[in-house]
């Protein structure tokens, strides 16, 4: 049950994809309509917390949150950077170990449909409780996306002590001090998110990503523009 103290947000689709929203743009009346008669469900959505970590200590740091995601890359010169990774309990983070390529992204559930997605990662449901560690462009076929609890902290590093770049929901960082690393974790922050109790999460899917799409039932044409042989 919502908190009217704490009303939960309504997303309005202006764009193309609008897969958080719960209405397009011209559904806003029956948006309306629905909200006052109650007919909709509350889906609760975690956020992430982020600790941008100076050179040489992890008790040096500036914090940020997210909804979506947290990624970082390399500043200045747009190479290969050497990152480890450590998981575990705050300040207890053990060794994954370490992979070369474009960066990483830590998404959240509701993020894993974002950046994300775009670089492998896999699609997770929103009410589950974890974080997304997914590489941009690995150099190795080793380094794949890893699921972790929301309890867990995530930290990655740069193995040669170079500046990183961070944004955080696609938005440049300012920090201020240079970043070596970063730590992220589930944020005590939580947003509540209002949806239609006409259209799941599944639904929605299908519907605006087109998940595991059938091609015509005559065998004609794969959606793809490709000839068939």
């Amino acid at each position: 049950m919502w908190n009217a103290a704490r009303a939960p947000l309504l997303g309005v689709n202006l764009g193309k994809l609008g897969y958080l929203t719960g209405a397009g743009a011209d559904e806003v009346a029956d948006a309306v309509r629905w909200l006052a008669e109650g007919a909709f469900t509350v889906e609760r959505r975690s956020t992430l917390r982020a600790q941008l970590l100076d050179d040489g200590s992890l008790d040096d740091y500036q914090e940020i949150n997210a909804l979506n995601d947290v990624v970082i890359h390399r500043a200045g010169a747009r190479a290969i950077l050497r990152l480890r990774l450590r998981v575990g309990p705050p300040g207890r983070e053990e060794e994954v170990g370490g992979f070369s390529g474009d960066g990483v992204v830590f998404a959240s559930p509701t993020g894993s449909t974002a950046y994300n997605l775009s670089a492998g990662g896999p699609i997770v449901a929103p009410t589950v409780d974890g974080v997304m560690v997914t590489p941009i462009a690995p150099h190795t076929l080793s380094a794949r996306p890893l699921v972790f609890s929301g309890d867990e902290s995530l930290v990655a590093e740069s193995v040669d002590h170079l500046r990183l770049e961070v944004t955080a929901d696609g938005v440049p960082v300012e920090p201020s001090t240079e970043v070596r690393g970063v730590r992220v974790s589930r944020a005590d922050r939580w947003i509540e998110i209002a949806r239609p109790t006409t259209r799941s999460w599944v639904e929605t899917l299908r519907r605006k990503l087109g998940w595991a799409a059938r091609p015509p039932s005559d065998g004609t044409d794969d959606g793809s523009g490709a000839p068939r042989h």
